[in-house]
């Protein structure tokens, strides 16, 4: 009989990871869950006319934000981050930080605002979405 080699407990190490940082991630108020995405998926990204392929694709968002390499094969955590990120692109558009998708390439980007990206260079995400002004 040959020895275990790790693969399940490394396996199974990485998902407890990534369903411990969803769970984080789901205990936040959704300006603070919005300000994460923003801050985890926007941050060095360039504006969406100078490189079209650099700025974020919905999966892309979702790598971002997760700890660990995640896929859709993860199924039930990699669905969880899904949400995660719907949920903080959905209060980003609504305060008109990003905008999209943005259909170009076989894929859907999303762009940051003027708006968005000024927030972002000051640091004053969290700040805009509980109502301050920049």
């Amino acid at each position: 009989m040959t020895p275990p080699s790790g693969h399940k407990e490394k396996r199974d190490a990485r998902r407890a990871v990534l369903a411990a940082e969803a769970d984080h991630l789901s205990s936040l108020t959704l300006p603070q869950l919005a300000a994460e995405v923003m801050a985890t998926g926007f941050t060095d990204v360039p504006r969406y006319d100078e490189n079209e392929r650099a700025y974020p694709v919905f999966a892309r968002l979702i790598s971002r934000l997760a700890p660990e390499d995640i896929g859709p094969l993860d199924g039930e955590v990699h669905s969880r981050f899904a949400e995660l990120v719907r949920e903080g692109l959905q209060v980003l558009e609504h305060a008109s930080l990003v905008c999209g998708p943005i259909s170009g390439s076989h894929h859907n980007y999303y762009t940051l605002t003027r708006l968005g990206r000024s927030a972002l260079e000051r640091g004053a995400v969290d700040r805009y979405l509980g109502g301050s002004s920049l």
